[in-house]
């Protein structure tokens, strides 16, 4: 069987590692239909982000560099009214919890991984009464059979 990376990793990892997050990290799917207010705050939601495949380089089994993209969606609760969109709590909340997930990703290899997270983007959305950042890693694995 071939085998894809356990995101259960990087959620344990991020547990470990960003007592800012208090234990409130969940592997999910993407999507902007999640009910906020149940998972407190801040919390962080990690999911694949995409991937994609090279050539295979064997002629009988298979053999091929697989590049993932993995998201870590950060939820903070907004204090800013609707006319200032971010204020400085708001902005220094989502700096002092990226420099944490940050600080605990990059250069980590998840187990099976081929090579360290190195982060790809970030970009700030919102929802509701909250804000939501999410930064995108990259790795490689291997299909193989």
């Amino acid at each position: 069987m071939i085998a894809l990376l356990d995101l259960n990793h990087v959620v344990n990892r991020l547990k470990a590692q960003c007592p800012l997050l208090e234990n409130r990290v969940y592997q999910t799917v993407e999507t902007n239909e999640a009910a906020l207010e149940m998972f407190g705050d801040p919390a962080a939601f990690v999911y694949l982000a995409g991937d994609q495949s090279e050539s295979n380089q064997l002629l009988s089994g298979v053999l091929q560099a697989h590049g993932n993209g993995i998201a870590v969606r950060l939820s903070v609760r907004k204090s800013a009214t609707r006319s200032d969109r971010l204020n400085g709590s708001d902005a220094e909340s989502i700096r002092q919890c990226r420099q944490e997930i940050l600080t605990a990703l990059l250069g980590w290899k998840i187990p099976g991984a081929k090579t360290p997270l190195e982060h790809s983007t970030g970009s700030l959305t919102e929802k509701d009464r909250y804000l939501l950042w999410a930064d995108t890693f990259n790795t490689t694995d291997h299909l193989t059979n």
